[in-house]
């Protein structure tokens, strides 16, 4: 079976219901957003709740980047283990981030609801394991640190991991994680945020950027 496609699967999977124009001319903004990912829909969202004139430029269609190709996947882990995080960053610092990775799932959960955004947003566990005897330590000990500073986690077994289909001999289960289609979102809330007023732009190239009376000044392409 071939499992490989020269096409990102989200925008095969969903119907593109609202298109953008490019920008043909120079123009001012207070706030300039280049890149219109999710990372640069949710940035405009912030500054627009704030109060701010934003402006959202991408160079291809709007979500065709990163975004396009991502998984379906929202967990508050990052690449690096919490207990070797405190060991390189101090435990202030390294449990904050995994506190705000956490909390940010449950951001995103409040805003789909928000803006009525049908992307399969859903709850689910995440399952951080190992196939090897030698790393059982290393994930008892993130276990622990975990399960000390608030996180809910508990610890499979290697019969409850191959009842998930799983071949491990162990593995950290994490309540809070999630799912949600991040196409379908992103278009979304930049579909939102249009309607309150976000200026947003496709098929643009930014060539200069300059400050004229506390205003950004974008110049296109085009040089118009």
């Amino acid at each position: 079976m071939d499992i490989r496609s020269s096409q990102a699967f989200w925008p095969t999977f969903n119907d593109f219901k609202k298109s953008y124009p490019s920008l043909k001319t120079s123009t001012s903004t207070e706030v300039l957003v280049i890149g219109g990912g999710i990372t640069g829909a949710l940035i405009a969202y912030s500054l627009l709740t704030a109060g701010r004139t934003v402006l959202l430029v991408d160079r291809r269609d709007v979500c065709n980047g990163s975004t396009a190709a991502s998984t379906a996947m929202l967990q508050y882990e990052i690449d690096e283990p919490l207990h070797s995080l405190i060991d390189k960053r101090g435990l202030t610092c390294a449990l904050e981030s995994y506190q705000q990775c956490e909390k940010a799932i449950a951001t995103l959960r409040d805003l789909v609801q928000k803006i009525d955004s049908d992307c399969g947003f859903a709850d689910k566990k995440s399952i951080y394991f190992t196939r090897t005897e030698k790393d059982l330590e290393f994930l008892r000990t993130e276990l622990k640190l975990r399960r000390k500073h608030g996180f809910k986690v508990d610890w499979s077994e290697e019969r409850d991991l191959k009842q998930l289909g799983l071949e491990a001999v162990g593995g950290i289960e994490s309540a809070s994680g999630a799912v949600m289609d991040p196409y379908k979102f992103a278009t979304d809330l930049l579909s939102y945020c249009s309607n309150q007023g976000l200026a947003v732009f496709d098929r643009t190239t930014i060539r200069t950027i300059t400050k004229q009376e506390g205003q950004l000044v974008a110049v296109t392409e085009d040089g118009l």
